[in-house]
């Protein structure tokens, strides 16, 4: 039986930010580990450990380069980077429920110093440790209070830029002497390719190996699930998501949310488009594809179906709502908001895709049981 898993101002001049430019295409490192991931690269150039995120944002495709060094170790001469980080790396700030996920697995919770909101986040440490005062909220994704962050004075900040504008907003946490890591985990194309993203936290914190050896875990188990359903022939018809503000958001069919699907022999509508990220539809046009779909997932916060029929009346002519056979991701879930689902979910996508296997072909795991999903009653 597969098993289931569970930052007084004081403005620094660094040599963290003296630095060679890196150019594309100059390294002549070799990559190491990095099987799936296509967001980032570790490299070793004349025995220097370099992280390469190669693509910051959606919208800001350019690559940045950050040399590894111990402190105290003497920056190398001739070596093209863009900025550097010293290790170890004793205190973080996330940004994000899944940058916890990723440290929680290395067993690197514990100098996680702040996060936006605990309202965000479903780790039980991460709650008691907020109880205690030794984790602090430094405001929205959209809101950060700058200011705070600084007065944290972590090693590492791990950002995601949405918009351009970001920037310069965590250039002002540069030109104080923290380092800024960016994310983007969330472009990847894969869910495998996505929980590689463990790589690159294992290089920051020293523990490559442990990484390497739970990615590993969770690769085999993932491909256990796909040579069960390989037999599949028929891929019954999935709907996703519900309507926000009379917009219905689907998953671009080169994201690692439309891959999951296929993964889990599923039809999925979109799963022909180009996009990684979403999909904006109006109700009008995925209606043919709801009332056929045989399965809905994830229908936003509705908890029952009677509160879906509340929400939207149409739903009654729905193949998936006739049949009862919606689920929703929120099994894991705490009082505070926190949904596990969007947090250890991306550490673990071997067991997103059991839950998918166990909702799409029951058959195929008679005896397991849904982690992050409910059956709507």
């Amino acid at each position: 039986m597969l098993q289931k898993r569970g930052i007084l101002l004081s403005f620094i001049l660094l040599t963290v930010f003296a630095c060679k430019k890196a150019q594309p295409g100059d390294s002549t490192g070799k990559s190491t580990s990095v099987q799936y991931a296509k967001g980032f690269d570790l490299q070793q150039t004349s025995g220097q450990d370099l992280l390469v995120v190669k693509q910051i944002s959606q919208k800001i495709t350019r690559s940045v380069t950050y040399l590894l060094l111990q402190r105290g170790e003497k920056v190398p001469a001739d070596l093209a980077y863009d900025k550097i980080i010293r290790l170890p790396i004793r205190k973080v700030i996330c940004l994000s429920a899944p940058q916890v996920a990723f440290l929680t697995a290395l067993g690197e919770q514990k100098r996680i110093q702040a996060i936006t909101s605990i309202s965000h986040i479903y780790n039980e440490e991460i709650h008691r440790r907020k109880r205690e005062g030794k984790v602090q909220e430094v405001g929205s994704a959209g809101n950060l209070n700058l200011e705070k962050i600084i007065s944290i004075s972590p090693d590492v900040v791990f950002v995601e830029i949405i918009s351009p504008a970001d920037i310069d907003k965590f250039s002002i946490l540069e030109r104080a002497g923290i380092s800024v890591v960016y994310i983007s985990d969330w472009l990847e194309h894969t869910p495998l390719g996505r929980a590689e993203w463990l790589r690159l936290y294992g290089a920051l914190f020293s523990k490559e190996k442990l990484a390497g050896e739970i990615f590993t875990k969770v690769e085999q188990e993932y491909k256990q699930v796909l040579a069960k359903v390989s037999t599949i022939k028929k891929k019954p018809g999935i709907l996703v998501n519900f309507p926000f503000k009379g917009v219905w958001y689907m998953p671009g069919g080169k994201s690692y949310m439309a891959r999951l699907f296929q993964d889990a022999r599923a039809s999925y509508h979109w799963s022909g488009t180009t996009n990684t990220g979403s999909i904006p539809l109006d109700f009008e046009s995925v209606l043919p594809v709801a009332i056929a779909a045989e399965f809905w997932i994830s229908p936003g916060f509705t908890k029952s179906l009677q509160q879906l029929f509340a929400k939207e009346k149409r739903v009654k002519y729905f193949t998936s709502f006739q049949k009862k056979q919606i689920y929703n991701n929120h099994k894991r879930i705490r009082k505070e908001g926190g949904n596990d689902y969007w947090e250890s979910g991306v550490v673990s996508p071997h067991i997103l895709l059991q839950d998918l296997v166990k909702i799409l072909h029951p058959q195929l795991l008679p005896e397991y049981s849904l982690y992050y999903f409910n059956r709507l009653e």
